[in-house]
């Protein structure tokens, strides 16, 4: 389509919100870049839809997915399909969300700043986001402190721990794309992994400024949840299974994949965190802690240490 700069888009029943988030990005003040969008096996009519809307919008192209993928598998998809069209930088859009009219020429000018500094890395730009209800009517003019995250936390040892960059707020390189893809099966979530592959080969660098409406309703996969002792008490109280368990199996898939590029200290913390439940449990805390392998917040580790203490194995 002759840009360089693509937005990726998985769909699955999307709905009336759809039309929203394509209305955002008809109206960036950046216009130079191309969407492209597949769908997850929504139902006839959504596709029917997917079609009229790709058939209204010259830069759109569509792809109508022939299984179900998932979210993750879905998006790895579309970052091949970038690659294959020799995009050099990659965006990614929730079907739910509402972009602001700078959040393209913002992002890009960042990227391009820090390029300029890290010449030939992979790098991810990332933003804040502005959480806002079903209807675009404002919770809270900022995701990280209203999830009370540090975009700070972002080096390999806190980024196995938890994830501060959303996938809808990120811009990638190409050179990012070609490390993290294939994005492999049983990762947490795709822009989990991305960071986490930036985090060790390239740079991570934040503008801080809400760039889109976050959107929260019945339906969103993740959504934002505002993080406080109430909410501390009720996750600790939950279960006594491993709270590391899904972080843990997401580190032994990493090692798989990049162990071979990797130094002793980082794999001794990936295998820090892969055994946490055969280590005595008085000592768990304090050999996390050792390792950096820290969350964001007092509460948050508070809880995670509580729970670790208490675990079953």
């Amino acid at each position: 389509m002759g840009n360089n700069l693509v937005v990726l888009l998985s769909t699955y029943n999307a709905g009336n919100y759809l039309l929203e988030l394509i209305e955002s990005l008809n109206k960036q003040i950046y216009k130079n870049f191309d969407i492209i969008i597949r769908d997850d096996c929504s139902t006839i009519i959504e596709r029917e839809n997917l079609i009229k809307i790709s058939q209204q919008h010259k830069n759109i192209q569509l792809h109508i997915g022939t299984q179900n993928l998932g979210v993750i598998l879905s998006y790895s998809k579309l970052l091949e399909l970038a690659l294959e069209q020799k995009y050099e930088y990659i965006m990614f859009a929730d079907q739910d969300d509402y972009w602001l009219p700078g959040k393209i020429e913002k992002t890009l000018n960042l990227m391009k700043k820090t390029e300029n500094i890290s010449y030939d890395s992979p790098i991810l730009v990332h933003t804040d986001l502005i959480v806002t209800n079903q209807t675009l009517a404002i919770i809270d003019r900022s995701f990280l402190k209203y999830q009370k995250l540090s975009p700070r936390a972002s080096d390999f040892e806190r980024l196995l721990m938890q994830n501060i960059t959303t996938g809808c707020s990120m811009m990638i390189n190409r050179k990012l794309a070609e490390k993290a893809t294939p994005i492999p099966e049983g990762v947490i979530m795709h822009d989990w992994w991305i960071a986490l592959v930036c985090s060790i080969f390239g740079h991570i660098t934040f503008l801080d400024e809400g760039t889109l409406y976050y959107r929260q309703h019945g339906g969103n996969l993740i959504g934002a949840k505002k993080y406080d002792v109430f909410r501390l008490i009720k996750k600790v109280l939950k279960d006594r299974n491993n709270p590391l368990i899904v972080n843990s199996r997401q580190a032994l898939i990493f090692k798989k994949n990049y162990g071979a590029e990797l130094d002793r200290e980082t794999i001794n913390t990936i295998d820090t965190l892969i055994l946490i439940g055969n280590i005595p449990k008085w000592k768990r805390p304090i050999v996390l802690i050792n390792h950096k392998l820290i969350k964001n917040g007092v509460l948050r580790n508070i809880g995670l240490w509580i729970k670790l203490l208490i675990m079953k194995r």
